[in-house]
């Protein structure tokens, strides 16, 4: 998909809003929690339905692989969202980053790729069991979120075959 530059601005703009959107539901359940002393969860896909359509929204390649073949492929977050959530979740509790600072490291991590059935089998099997996790030490603001796919031998090439190397700025 092509856009011009000014389609990609909106874009981003649009993810930026949604993921500040995002961070203030999260919120809202973790105050609602503590004011009813229940604990409350959140469903791991509410971001999918906000960033729908996510091959638009938030796509950010398909790998080698996939593109190489005619093998059964899948959408696979980059970052699992459950992970993702969950470190958002942990940080509002913190309460050491501001409503900005958390969107914006919500949206920096948000992406999803196409990968084969094979690939998406090796990322959840051992030795790697990354599922719905990242490798073993990654920490989320400071590590590449491609580090999971890296992990599992997943080149990623965007749609003019470029390996996208790098999801950090």
């Amino acid at each position: 998909m092509s856009f011009t530059n000014e389609q990609l601005k909106a874009l981003d703009e649009f993810v930026y809003k949604t993921c500040a959107l995002a961070v203030q539901h999260i919120k809202n359940v973790v105050e609602l929690r503590e004011a009813q002393d229940k604990t409350l969860g959140y469903h791991s896909r509410f971001l999918e339905r906000l960033l729908h359509p996510e091959n638009v929204l938030i796509y950010k390649g398909t790998s080698q692989a996939a593109l190489a073949d005619s093998a059964p492929t899948r959408k696979e977050h980059i970052v699992p969202m459950t992970y993702l959530q969950d470190s958002i979740w942990t940080l509002i509790e913190e309460g050491e980053k501001d409503d900005e600072q958390l969107a914006l490291l919500l949206k920096s991590h948000l992406g999803i790729a196409i990968i084969t059935a094979d690939e998406a089998h090796k990322l959840d099997t051992k030795p790697l069991l990354l599922k719905n996790g990242m490798p073993k030490g990654w920490q989320l603001g400071t590590d590449d979120p491609l580090d999971r796919l890296h992990a599992a031998g997943v080149v990623l090439l965007d749609d003019d075959h470029n390996e996208v190397k790098s999801l950090l700025p």
